[in-house]
C-alpha cells in the first residue's frame, strides 16, 4: 500500500518577502476583534479588571493617609482601619481575579479553536490546483508556528496591555488629583519610552516575517529530504542535502539573530526611557517637598503611582516583541486565507441528476494555471478543443503518452478544474451549472497507488459510501474478488489497515471494492493497473469488466495492451484529441494509435513468465531494420527478461555499459547530472521505448541515470552477444558504427 506525498514543491524566499507586514497597532488590534464574539465572558472580565485596577490605585493613595493623617499625627485607629480595608479590598480582588483568570483561559482557547476551524476549513474549499502547488510543510507551519505565535500574543493581551492600560489612566488621573505640576514632568513618560518601539518595531516585524518564511523552507527542506531518501542513496546526494541544509541553517540563524535583535532593542529602548523619568520626578518632587509644596505623603504616593505608570507602560512595550511574531504569524494566515478556490459553486447550483444519458466533452480547451496566466507566461494550452462522449454503459479508454493531457481531463471531468473554453456536461448539463460534490458523488476513481487512511477496512470501504452496511460492503467486496482474503482475516472489516500484508494486485482489488461501494455512475481507472505485472493487469481489467456492468468505465492508460478491449478508444496527442474509434479500425488506420501499437507490440509472455521479443518488432528500430533476417531471428533469441520494481536505478549514468534495453512493460525516467551537481529528469521513456544503444558497441560509460518510475519489465541484449552477431555482416557492423557517432553526439540515455 502507499499514500504517497500530499505535495508538490514551492516555496518562498525569505529576502523576497513582502517588506510590510502588519503593524503593532493593526496587529494589537486583530488580536483584540475576537472577543467580541464572547461578549458576556468579555463584560465579566472586564467587571474584575475594573477590581483589580481599583485596588492597584488605592494603595498608593492609602500611602498619603497612612503617613499625613495616620503616622505624622500619631492616629493608631487610622492605621488599623486603613489596613483592615485595604485586607478585604485585596480578599476581594483576589477571588474575582482568580475568575478572571479561568474565563479569559476559556475564551482563549476558544478563540484559537475558532481559529483554526477557520483555517482548516479554507483548506477544505481550496481547488485541487492550490494543494498540488503548494508546499506542504509551509501550510502546516501555519497551524504550528503561526498559530501558536497569536494564541502566545491572545493569551497575554489582558495581562500585558489591558489591564496595564486601565491602571495607566488610573495612575494619571490620580497623579493630576496628587500634584499637576508634577505630573506634567510624569507625562513625559510617553515620548521617552514610546520613540524607541515606534521607529524599530516596523523592522522587527518585516524580520519575523522573513524568519517564518526561512523557518518554513528549512522544514520543507527536511521534508523533502526524509521522503527522497532512496533517491539521495541511490545518487549519493548526502553531501547535497547537508550543504543545502547549512545554507538554510545558517540563513535561517542570521534572520533569528535580527529578530531576537529587533526584538531586544524595542523593550530596552523604552525602559531607558522611563527610568531617566523615573530620577528626574524624584528630583522635582525632592526640590517642591523640601521648599514645603508638597507634603511627604503626597511625595511616596505620587512616587508610588509613577511606579505604577512606570511598570504598566514596561508591560505594554514589553508585549510588542510578543506581538513581533504574532504579526508575521498573522500575515503568514493572511496569504493562506486570501488564496481563493480556482471552482466554486454558482450561486444558484443545482444537485447533479442521476447521470442517465451520457458525460460529455465539448469543445473544451484549457490551460494551466489559467487561460490568462497561461497566455501572458507564453505557455500551450493542455488540452486544445476536445469532444467526446462517453455514453452510458460504455467502455472507453483514453490514451496517450505521458505529458498528453490525460491528467487534465480527468480533472475536467470530475471538476477539480473549470475549462478555459467549452463546457464539461453531465446529460447535457454544464458542470458549471452543477453543485461539484454532487458530480463527484456519481463518480469513483481508481489510481495507480490508492490512498487509504490508517483506519480499518470497513471505515476505508465507507469513505466511498457513509452509512453502507456490511451487507454493501460484502457485495462490493464480492464483485472485486477480495471478499476471501478479507474473511481470511481474525477481525475481517475490523481489521486496521496499516496491518495487512496485501500483494499489489489484493491492493488494487479493495480499492476497487471501495470504488464499487458507491455504486458510481462513472468509474475511472488511472493508470490503475500499471503497478501490476502483465497477469496481474490481466485479472484485474477482467475482474473490473464483470463487476462495472451498471456504470460507464474510463481506462486511463499509456498501455495500448490495457485499452484494446474498450468500446471506444480516444487518442490523445500533445492536448488534441487526434484519433477514437475502435482497437480494429484505428489500428488499421495508420495513425498515432496505430503507430503507438506497433511500438508497444511485439513482446511474447511465455508460460514461465519471461518475456521475448519477436524479429519483426527488432526490424521496426531503425538500427535493426537492415539486419539479415536470419541473423534477425537469433537475435531475437538472445534477449532475457529483466524485471525491476518502481523508484529502482536500472543504471547510473557513468557506469560501463552492457546491456541494450527495450521497455517491455513500465515507464522510466532519464537523468543527467547538472552543472550544479544534482540530477534532473531530461526524458520520460514508456512501452516500446528502447535505452542503450550505444552500448552493444562501445564500452564508453553511459550518458545518463535511468530510474524507473513503475515497476517496469525489460528485454535486454548482452553487448557480447551482439558483438557476436555483428562481426557476421559487414555492412550491418559499418550502419551501426555509424549510429553510435550520432548518438554519442546528441548524448541520448546511454
Amino acid at each position: 500500500m502507499s499514500t504517497g506525498p500530499l505535495r508538490i514543491s514551492a516555496s518562498h524566499d525569505g529576502e523576497s518577502a513582502p517588506l510590510k507586514v502588519l503593524g503593532v497597532g493593526a496587529t494589537l488590534a486583530r488580536i483584540c476583534a475576537p472577543f467580541a464574539r464572547y461578549p458576556g465572558q468579555g463584560l465579566l472580565i472586564l467587571l474584575a479588571l475594573l477590581l483589580e485596577m481599583g485596588f492597584t490605585g488605592l494603595i498608593p493613595m492609602s500611602f498619603k493617609h497612612l503617613i499625613d493623617e495616620g503616622i505624622t499625627k500619631n492616629q493608631h485607629a487610622t492605621l488599623v482601619w486603613t489596613l483592615s480595608a485595604l485586607m478585604g479590598a485585596l480578599v476581594l480582588v483576589s477571588l474575582a481575579s482568580l475568575g478572571r483568570d479561568y474565563l479569559y483561559a476559556k475564551v482563549v482557547s476558544l478563540i484559537q479553536r475558532d481559529l483554526r476551524r477557520k483555517v482548516f476549513a479554507h483548506l477544505q474549499e481550496l481547488s485541487l490546483a492550490f494543494h498540488r502547488r503548494s508546499n506542504t510543510a509551509d501550510v502546516v507551519s501555519c497551524f504550528s508556528i503561526d498559530l501558536a505565535a497569536i494564541e502566545h500574543a491572545v493569551a497575554g493581551v489582558v495581562p500585558w496591555v489591558v489591564l496595564p492600560m486601565l491602571d495607566i489612566m488610573m495612575s494619571t488621573f490620580l497623579m493630576f488629583m496628587l500634584d499637576w505640576r508634577l505630573a506634567l514632568v510624569a507625562m513625559l513618560i510617553w515620548p521617552l519610552s514610546l520613540l524607541g518601539p515606534k521607529l524599530l518595531s516596523p523592522g522587527a516585524s518585516v524580520a519575523s516575517y522573513r524568519y517564518k518564511l526561512a523557518e518554513a523552507n528549512l522544514v520543507s527542506h527536511v521534508q523533502d529530504n526524509l521522503d527522497r531518501q532512496l533517491l539521495i542513496k541511490q545518487y549519493g546526494l548526502k553531501q547535497d542535502a547537508l550543504s543545502r541544509f547549512r545554507e538554510l541553517t545558517h540563513a535561517l540563524a542570521g534572520t533569528g539573530l535580527r529578530v531576537s535583535f529587533l526584538s531586544a532593542v524595542v523593550e530596552r529602548s523604552a525602559n531607558i526611557g522611563i527610568s531617566f523619568l523615573q530620577v528626574l520626578t524624584i528630583g522635582v518632587g525632592a526640590t517642591l517637598a523640601l521648599q514645603g509644596q508638597m507634603s511627604i505623603g503626597t511625595l511616596v504616593s505620587f512616587q508610588a503611582l509613577l511606579l505604577t505608570l512606570s511598570n504598566s507602560v514596561s508591560y505594554v512595550i514589553n508585549f510588542v516583541p510578543i506581538l513581533v511574531p504574532a504579526s508575521g504569524g498573522m500575515q503568514h494566515l493572511d496569504d493562506l486565507l486570501a488564496e481563493r478556490p480556482g471552482v466554486t459553486d454558482a450561486p444558484e447550483a443545482r444537485p447533479a441528476p442521476a447521470a442517465e444519458v451520457a458525460w460529455a466533452f465539448r469543445k473544451v480547451s484549457f490551460s494551466h494555471p489559467s487561460r490568462e496566466g497561461a497566455a501572458a507566461a507564453g505557455l500551450e494550452p493542455a488540452v486544445r478543443d476536445v469532444t467526446f462522449e462517453l455514453p452510458r454503459g460504455s467502455k472507453t479508454a483514453l490514451v496517450g503518452a505521458s505529458g498528453s493531457g490525460k491528467s487534465t481531463i480527468l480533472n475536467l471531468l470530475m471538476r477539480f478544474d473549470d475549462p478555459d473554453q467549452g463546457a464539461v456536461l453531465l446529460d447535457g448539463e454544464d458542470l458549471r451549472e452543477l453543485a461539484q460534490d454532487s458530480v463527484r458523488a456519481q463518480i469513483s476513481l481508481m489510481t495507480r497507488d490508492p490512498l487509504f487512511l490508517p483506519t480499518t477496512l470497513g471505515e476505508n470501504l465507507r469513505l466511498a459510501a457513509n452509512g453502507a452496511d456490511e451487507a454493501a460492503l460484502r457485495e462490493a467486496c464480492e464483485a472485486a474478488g477480495i471478499l476471501k482474503a478479507i474473511a481470511a482475516l481474525p477481525e475481517g472489516f475490523e481489521t486496521p489497515i496499516d496491518a495487512l500484508r496485501f500483494s499489489p494486485l489484493e491492493w488494487q482489488r479493495f480499492a476497487l471494492a471501495r470504488a464499487l461501494v458507491r455504486k458510481p455512475a462513472l468509474l475511472i481507472l488511472d493508470e490503475a493497473t500499471s503497478a501490476l505485472d502483465s497477469q496481474a493487469e490481466h485479472e484485474l481489467l477482467d475482474t473490473v469488466r464483470r463487476a462495472a456492468t451498471d456504470c460507464t468505465v474510463l481506462l486511463v492508460t499509456p498501455r495500448l495492451a490495457t485499452a484494446e478491449h474498450a468500446d471506444q478508444i480516444l487518442v490523445l496527442v500533445d492536448g488534441e484529441l487526434v484519433e477514437r474509434g475502435s482497437h480494429a479500425a484505428l489500428t488499421q488506420g495508420g495513425g498515432a494509435y496505430a503507430r503507438m501499437w506497433q511500438k508497444q507490440s511485439g513482446f511474447i509472455a511465455s508460460g514461465s513468465g519471461s518475456i521475448g521479443v519477436q524479429p519483426e518488432r527488432l526490424a521496426q528500430l531503425g538500427m535493426f531494420a537492415s539486419l539479415d533476417p536470419g541473423l534477425l531471428a537469433e537475435m531475437a533469441s538472445r534477449f532475457q527478461t529483466e524485471r525491476f520494481p518502481a523508484n529502482r536505478v536500472v543504471f547510473h549514468e557513468g557506469d560501463r555499459g552492457e546491456r541494450f534495453y527495450l521497455v517491455a512493460r513500465g515507464s522510466v525516467e532519464v537523468l543527467r547530472t547538472t552543472p550544479a551537481g544534482g540530477m534532473e529528469p531530461v526524458a520520460r521513456l514508456e512501452d516500446g521505448d528502447p535505452f542503450g544503444e550505444v552500448a552493444l558497441t562501445t564500452d564508453a560509460p553511459r550518458g545518463a541515470t535511468i530510474r524507473t518510475l513503475t515497476p517496469c519489465e525489460f528485454v535486454t541484449l548482452a553487448r557480447e552477444d551482439f558483438l557476436e552477431l555483428l562481426a557476421r555482416d559487414a555492412a550491418f557492423e559499418s550502419r551501426m558504427q555509424q549510429l553510435v557517432a550520432e548518438r554519442t553526439g546528441e548524448r541520448r540515455a546511454d
